[in-house]
């Protein structure tokens, strides 16, 4: 019985320490100080800026609320050690934004023991905005995502570049949420051969950034969706690059482009001619009827104007009459 009961003790004590060791490895804005070796933390007017002072393994926490810049600053971060967690996670109700050069990279390179559980580089249930930064997805043993966008999420990347080298993994994978891309780059490797962004729910809109696809298989594309999701292209440039050959044709995607807009055979999005001005059916029909107005008023007011014209003329003849005769 005491043998036993020891043994129960032990397995909480192991538990307990076990917890402990993964919490410790989260890095949050609560536990970064002036002594923290990575990362320096400044705080502006309920803002609070992250530099990376050098070259880090982490898993960082934004948490709800907490409104953050991370600034790469010419470093890269990994999480090299931690298969529990992703690179960067974004709470429900935190925002962060990530700034940096093309070359600062964001990768998630622990391997997972449990194959069946593995996490994004970057995880977000939040808001989002990515304008720099290099997010590498290189292997599904270390992270099937480059950025998974959950149903309480709201996505931006207005900059930076994401590139999947493997087999079976995504750039962008959106599970409900919203996603604008606006710019970035985005690159297909050699061995891939799924979408870079795949919208399974929610919605992508895009109207700008460089898709490429280097792997020489046509048949993918860089977008891809499911019919539980809404995906719209009005603009950037989506083409297959034959590396040993030099060649560029374009990917088909029409399927996601609006009606009036067109890709040439360079993969360039084509908008209409009349995309910066565009005018309702609504707007027509009121201009029109505000032009009929104009051209043809009502009767009644034709008559109201008929009669006082009448008016001004009788009186203007009976006072020239009785003057003539006076």
């Amino acid at each position: 019985m005491k043998k036993t009961i020891l043994s129960i003790l032990f397995g909480i004590f192991t538990l307990v320490l076990m917890i402990g060791k993964v919490n410790a490895a989260t890095t949050t804005l609560s536990n970064i100080d002036d002594s923290n070796e990575y990362f320096e933390k400044i705080a502006n007017n309920g803002t609070v800026t992250l530099n990376l002072k050098k070259d880090a393994s982490a898993c960082l926490e934004i948490q709800n609320g907490e409104n953050v810049i991370l600034n790469l600053n010419g470093h890269n971060l990994n999480n090299v050690y931690n298969e529990l967690c992703p690179t960067i996670k974004v709470l429900k109700g935190a925002s962060l934004t990530i700034i940096g050069s093309d070359s600062n990279m964001i990768s998630h390179t622990a391997v997972a023991t449990d194959k069946s559980v593995t996490f994004p580089v970057i995880l977000n249930d939040g808001t989002l905005n990515v304008q720099g930064g290099y997010i590498l997805v290189g292997d599904k043993e270390n992270s099937p995502y480059g950025i998974q966008n959950n149903s309480t999420g709201n996505l931006t990347i207005s900059g930076g570049k994401i590139t999947i080298g493997s087999a079976e993994t995504f750039g962008v994978f959106n599970k409900g949420g919203n996603v604008k891309i606006t710019d970035g780059t985005f690159i297909q490797g050699a061995d891939a051969n799924q979408p870079l962004v795949f919208n399974a729910s929610g919605n992508i809109e895009v109207t700008d950034g460089t898709f490429r696809d280097t792997s020489g298989n046509q048949n993918t594309k860089s977008i891809g969706d499911t019919a539980n999701a809404k995906t719209t292209i009005k603009g950037g440039t989506f083409e297959y690059q034959n590396v040993e050959e030099g060649s560029v044709t374009k990917q088909d995607i029409k399927e996601y482009l609006p009606s009036g807009y067109e890709i040439d055979d360079r993969g360039n999005v084509i908008k209409p001619a009349n995309e910066n001005e565009p005018t309702t059916s609504e707007e027509n029909s009121q201009n029109v009827e505000e032009n009929n107005n104009v051209k043809n008023p009502n009767t009644s007011d034709v008559i109201i104007y008929s009669l006082i014209a009448i008016t001004i003329s009788a009186i203007g003849l009976a006072f020239a009459y009785k003057k003539l005769h006076n």
